[in-house]
C-alpha cells in the first residue's frame, strides 16, 4: 500500500505495481480513499482500474476506506466514508473495508448499514458480475449517480445523496425497480416499469440510495 496512490496519474509506485505482476498479485489502492472525495474519487478510482485492464488483470483491493468521526480534511466525514465505500464497490473493486476510527468508520452504525445495503442488493445481483455503464446515465450532475450492470439483464445505480437521472437501455424492456436505503439498509419500495428504452430514477430522499433495475423477460 503506497501513499502516493491518492494521485494515481503521477504515482511511480502505481506504475511499478502495474508493470510487475510477478511481484504484485493484487493491487491495494487504499490511499485513493484518503484525499479524494465525490466525483474526483470516482474519476481517480476508475483511472486506476482502466490502467489495470491494460496490464495483467488482478484484484483491486481497498483495505482502508477513510472518512469517519474525526472528519479530517484529507479523509472526509463519516458520510464521505460511506460514499467512498459504495463507489469502490460499484466501480468494480474486489474488496472494500472501512478503516478503523477515528480515521474511518470501523463498524459504526453507518458502516454496518452500508454493508447490509450492499448485501440486500446482492440478493438480486452480484456486483462482481457487472461493469460500470456510466454512458447510460442522462441528465446527470457531477457526483449525482454511478451505475454498474450487465446490459440486457440488470443495472444498479448508486446515488450518494439525492438525484433524478435517466437510465437508458440497449433495447426496449420492462423493468422491476427496487429502492434500497444505504442509510437504513432496507428496501423501501418496488415498482414495475412498462416497455421502455429509458427509465427515470428519482430518489425518495437525499440520504443515499441503491436503485436495483431488473429486466423482466416475461
Amino acid at each position: 500500500m503506497f501513499d502516493g496512490f491518492f494521485r494515481p496519474q503521477s504515482s511511480p509506485e502505481l506504475q511499478h505495481m502495474l508493470t510487475n505482476a510477478d511481484l504484485y498479485s493484487f493491487l491495494d489502492i487504499s490511499q485513493i480513499n484518503s484525499r479524494n472525495l465525490n466525483q474526483t474519487h470516482w474519476d481517480s478510482l476508475r483511472w486506476i482500474l482502466e490502467q489495470r485492464e491494460q496490464s495483467v488483470i488482478r484484484p483491486v483491493n481497498n483495505t482502508k476506506v477513510y472518512g469517519g468521526p474525526q472528519e479530517r480534511d484529507i479523509f472526509g466525514s463519516a458520510r464521505d466514508g460511506v460514499e467512498k465505500f459504495c463507489r469502490d464497490i460499484v466501480a468494480g473493486c474486489a474488496s472494500a473495508r472501512f478503516h478503523r476510527p477515528p480515521s474511518g468508520n470501523g463498524l459504526s452504525a453507518l458502516a454496518t448499514s452500508a454493508l447490509r445495503a450492499v448485501r440486500l442488493v446482492e440478493q438480486d445481483v452480484k456486483f462482481c458480475n457487472g461493469t460500470p455503464q456510466m454512458q447510460r446515465l442522462r441528465h446527470r450532475q457531477a457526483d449525482e449517480a454511478y451505475v454498474t450492470g450487465r446490459p440486457g439483464e440488470w443495472y444498479v445505480v448508486y446515488f450518494p445523496a439525492g438525484g433524478n437521472i435517466e437510465l437508458t437501455c440497449e433495447t426496449q424492456s420492462r423493468f422491476t425497480i427496487k429502492w434500497i436505503s444505504v442509510k437504513n439498509a432496507t428496501q423501501v419500495s418496488q415498482e414495475s416499469v412498462p416497455d421502455t428504452r429509458s427509465v427515470e430514477l428519482r430518489t425518495p430522499d437525499e440520504s443515499g440510495w441503491f436503485a436495483v433495475c431488473l429486466r423482466n423477460n416475461q
